[in-house]
């Protein structure tokens, strides 16, 4: 068992949770791509050297995107989990495709996040989060800028059933195993972070993280993601049932 399912989401339980409108969102997902304040941009998932591992087969680009826009972030009720879903897809490859299956535990604000003694660490080492900011400094608040990092709430990777999949061909069938990414005794450094700005290249709403991932092939990855927030199924059709309502009523009147 992993020190993160040992840690166990009921120690959340006690946190200040934000009353973000986060809770229970489900969000589309697409490439963050660069504004005047960001950079190296346009990648979904970013696979780069291999750092001493067996990297994917990526083709000739370490970029990856969702295919057909099968990307899916969800964010539970209580914000203290999230999972992505979808069908990844290298931009030079078509035929190296991975199922993605991430879960995100242990969330928290950026109150309890940053603050040694409120952050909790599932190794129980002595490092605490920090926000992982990648804008140019002109981007926050304390610059006039228009984000603001405090907004931010945080997720760590769930390494017990996180993972992608291969699909067809040479990769059909393997399994790679994701964990959080600084680790060792930098573990929680920086983490899944979402809101205004976090993706870390434009000012948008969005996420980013570093993670590991070991199996067949090893190595290292990056997350920055621009998130579009899917309405409630049904919410459309009871605007325009209410909408209906009240004409009704009022040519009765």
């Amino acid at each position: 068992m992993s020190a993160i399912a040992k840690c166990g989401l009921s120690i959340v339980a006690g946190l200040a949770l934000s009353s973000s409108a986060l809770a229970g969102a489900i969000y589309s997902i697409n490439p963050a791509e660069a504004d005047e304040f960001g950079g190296n941009a346009g990648h979904t998932f970013w696979f780069p050297d291999n750092n001493g591992g067996t990297q994917i087969p990526n083709g000739s680009s370490s970029t990856f995107h969702f295919v057909d826009d099968s990307g899916i972030l969800e964010i539970s009720d209580d914000m203290t989990s999230a999972s992505m879903t979808g069908q990844l897809m290298s931009i030079s490859d078509p035929t190296s495709v991975w199922t993605v299956e991430i879960n995100f535990v242990l969330g928290m604000n950026d109150a309890d996040f940053t603050n040694p003694a409120g952050h909790i660490n599932p190794l129980g080492g002595t490092s605490f989060g920090q926000q992982k900011r990648e804008l140019s400094g002109a981007a926050y608040t304390e610059n006039g800028g228009p984000v603001d990092p405090s907004t931010w709430r945080y997720y760590y990777i769930d390494d017990t059933s996180s993972k992608i999949t291969g699909v067809g061909g040479a990769i059909d069938g393997v399994v790679l195993d994701l964990n959080q990414r600084p680790d060792g005794s930098e573990y929680g450094k920086h983490v899944f972070q979402i809101g205004e700005g976090a993706n870390g290249k434009n000012i948008r709403f969005g996420a980013s993280t570093w993670f590991n991932y070991t199996g067949q092939f090893s190595g290292r990855g990056d997350i920055n993601i621009d998130l579009k927030e899917i309405p409630a199924p049904g919410a459309g059709a009871l605007a325009m049932l209410a909408a209906g309502v009240a004409g009704v009523r009022r040519r009765r009147a």
